[in-house]
């Protein structure tokens, strides 16, 4: 446990429910609070968390409202394209732009993909291929040939 997260006596928890974007015209203000209560109950009732609801001392909850208005994230996508097999892993555009001369791109949109691991793979990658255009670094061998 990090102590700076929680009180002392206390814990963090972070849970992740996938949902349709703001093109699904679903109202967000009004459903929020219902999913979070689902959630929240699902994972007592179910035994994940046991006890959670009579223990609960706080709760925070974002929804895409958060993901388009305060990130500017297209129409609140919290996951970049849609996660199927043509828009994932060597299937997302690349992290040099093929339009703009000096354009890069890193983040959950574009190669590797979505999640914490996959935007730093994909800045660890951008800043690689950035230092190589600069003739700063040498470019691991293949790493040109996959992201172009």
């Amino acid at each position: 446990p990090v102590p700076s997260l929680a009180p002392p006596g206390h814990h963090a928890a972070y849970t992740l429910i996938p949902v349709p974007h703001n093109g699904s015209g679903l109202d967000w203000g009004r459903l929020g609070p219902e999913y979070l209560e689902k959630a929240l109950r699902y994972l007592d009732e179910a035994g994940y968390l046991p006890g959670l609801m009579d223990r609960l001392v706080y709760t925070h909850f974002i929804t895409p409202d958060y993901f388009q208005w305060t990130l500017n994230s297209h129409l609140g996508n919290a996951f970049g394209p849609e996660p199927v097999l043509w828009q994932t892993a060597s299937f997302r555009p690349k992290n040099r732009s093929e339009d703009v001369k000096g354009l890069y791109l890193v983040g959950q949109s574009y190669q590797p993909g979505a999640g914490l691991p996959s935007v730093m793979m994909s800045a660890k990658m951008t800043a690689r291929l950035i230092a190589h255009d600069l003739g700063l670094e040498k470019a691991p061998k293949g790493l040109l040939e996959a992201r172009g």
